[in-house]
């Protein structure tokens, strides 16, 4: 599902999930041939899949779902969805969040 993620194949998010910059990335990626991705990677990796995965089925859509991460929510105290999903309090936030939106708390 991430790699057909428009939102998630974009520059900012990939460093957010793998924690360096482009330079980095590329520069190890060079070095190794081969790519893997530590266990910390691979966690915040797989909370991104899971939170997309999640909001896809509250909102009905891959692409309104994307949409919603990227945009600034007054709940979250104006920050992007997609800002807190790197560590696991901010995962929480966003799933609980999305627990209510799939309920009918918040509309």
């Amino acid at each position: 599902m991430i790699s057909l993620s428009n939102l998630y194949s974009t520059p900012q998010v990939t460093e957010k999930i793998l924690g360096s910059t482009r330079r980095s990335i590329r520069r190890r990626c060079n070095r190794n041939n081969l790519a893997r991705l530590s266990s910390h990677q691979s966690a915040v990796a797989l909370q991104y899949a899971k939170i997309l995965e999640y909001a896809s089925k509250v909102f009905g859509k891959q692409t309104t779902a994307e949409d919603w991460l990227s945009r600034p929510c007054l709940s979250l105290e104006g920050l992007t969805p997609i800002e807190l999903i790197d560590n696991p309090f901010g995962f929480q936030v966003i799933k609980d969040y999305l627990e209510r939106v799939e309920f009918g708390v918040y509309q």
